[in-house]
């Protein structure tokens, strides 16, 4: 379920109305495929929030912009 979360808070943040706030292809691919390579297991993971996923692409996005 974990997964499912992550995928949908990455959605969330491609459909952003300014396009400086979406994250870039490259960093979607990255976690696109680590989401897509995980083995599902319910009794492995309890849920937790998607920050980690969401902090990692916007960190990426925010030293992307500060380079421009």
């Amino acid at each position: 379920m974990r997964g499912l979360y992550q995928a949908l808070a990455v959605a969330a943040m491609c459909v952003q109305e300014q396009p400086n706030s979406r994250p870039v292809i490259a960093d979607l691919v990255t976690v696109l495929t680590y989401l897509a390579s995980r083995k599902y297991d319910p009794r492995a993971y309890p849920p937790q929030t998607t920050s980690s996923v969401s902090s990692s692409i916007v960190t990426r996005r925010n030293s992307d912009a500060a380079t421009r």
